[in-house]
């Protein structure tokens, strides 16, 4: 019995130096995500490149536009402007919503929207998949796919039709 007792003893004494080995432990200071990190703020847009535009929405263009973003404890919403203003219905924000982990997130919209000025409606999804690159700075793969259309929509605007290309953003 006395070897017993001694080896819980043991095991007792040792338990607390343990602990503080196991992974992912760490000191409440340490970030929960190493590497570069995006912060709410405007982010200005580079030109779009490799474009795809079968929905005609000329992303061509886009440089220097600014756009908000959103980051909270890791989840980070991307608006189509320098607001916090959601589109659609249910309303989202334009450019997606999402979980940045590890320096990446895909952030996703899908809703029904219109053309203003029209009586066209479609459902709209949008993903942005995002990489940071350096503090405040990542790029996006962005694609665009529209279906349902419904109303009077441009002729230039066919149901079934995607829109991709790529963008960098900084503040």
């Amino acid at each position: 019995m006395k070897s017993v007792k001694t080896s819980l003893a043991l095991a007792v004494a040792l338990a607390p130096l343990l602990v503080p080995m196991a992974p992912g432990c760490g000191s409440s200071s340490e970030s929960a995500d190493a590497g570069p990190q995006l912060a709410t703020g405007i982010y200005t847009a580079s030109d779009a490149r490799s474009v795809v535009d079968n929905c005609h929405t000329s992303p061509t263009g886009l440089a220097g536009s600014q756009y908000l973003l959103v980051v909270d404890a890791g989840y980070v919403q991307f608006y189509g402007t320098t607001t916090p203003d959601p589109v659609g219905i249910p309303p989202q924000p334009a450019q997606g919503q999402g979980t940045l982990s590890e320096g990446q997130a895909t952030l996703l919209r899908e809703n029904d929207t219109t053309i203003a000025g029209t009586s066209c409606a479609f459902h709209l999804k949008v993903v942005n998949r995002i990489t940071v690159t350096r503090d405040n700075a990542f790029t996006s793969a962005y694609e665009r796919d529209e279906t349902n259309h419904t109303g009077n929509c441009p002729p230039d605007h066919p149901d079934g039709c995607t829109t991709t290309f790529n963008w960098d953003l900084a503040q």
